[in-house]
């Protein structure tokens, strides 16, 4: 499984892809791989990362 945490400032974003394609693009990429994507938060992650895979299991299961 990949990890890839997207975190940007929504200004940011704003001022450097005003016509929003960034986003939609990248998730259409996603969703076009054979591989299943967990949609979580950072702390999400952190945790995900943090315990032991005994604690929590592939989080892409159910």
């Amino acid at each position: 499984m990949a990890l890839a945490i997207i975190c940007w400032h929504p200004y940011s974003h704003y001022l450097h892809d005003p016509e929003n394609r960034t986003l939609p693009a990248m998730l259409e990429h996603c969703a076009s791989k054979p591989e299943r994507m967990w949609v979580c938060t950072v702390r999400d992650a952190y945790e995900m990362v943090e315990r032991p895979t005994s604690d929590h299991g592939d989080p892409t299961d159910g």
